[in-house]
């Protein structure tokens, strides 16, 4: 009796052993697996910080042309407004008859075919409407 229990009792000690082997080599089996699924799980999320990055690199040089872009037309705009204000004041000179430098031009008269009715006083009357019409052409223009 005692012969057939020791070898029992061997059999389930081998058994036992078998079963810590197998399970111990599952483990590093498992571990190994689980060490390899996360150097691929960082290669995986460093290429696709990667590709963020140089996505955002993109949209920031887009973002720059944009920029300069932009830049240019605001100061074509600029140079245009100026170049329409300065056309507005030489239309307003030329309408009341001022010269660049702000004397009066001869006015023709509708009655007598031309000449010259203002004298001294008329020219500094044309000045100063020339003047005033500036002055207003720049009120309007801001």
């Amino acid at each position: 009796g005692d012969a057939a229990g020791n070898e029992a009792d061997e059999e389930a000690q081998r058994l036992r052993a078998a079963g810590a082997a197998a399970l111990a080599a599952a483990a590093v089996k498992a571990r190994a697996a689980v060490a390899e699924e996360e150097r691929d799980i960082q290669h995986l999320v460093s290429a696709l910080i990667d590709k963020q990055l140089k996505k955002v690199e993109i949209k920031l040089r887009s973002y720059e042309r944009l920029s300069e872009m932009l830049e240019l037309e605001r100061e074509q705009i600029a140079r245009e407004r100026q170049r329409l204000y300065q056309e507005r004041l030489d239309f307003a000179a030329r309408k009341l008859g001022i010269t660049a430098a702000g004397n009066a031009e001869p006015i023709a008269s509708g009655r007598d075919g031309g000449g010259d009715q203002a004298g001294t006083d008329g020219a500094d009357a044309g000045r100063d409407k020339g003047a005033a019409a500036a002055s207003s052409a720049m009120d309007t223009d801001a």
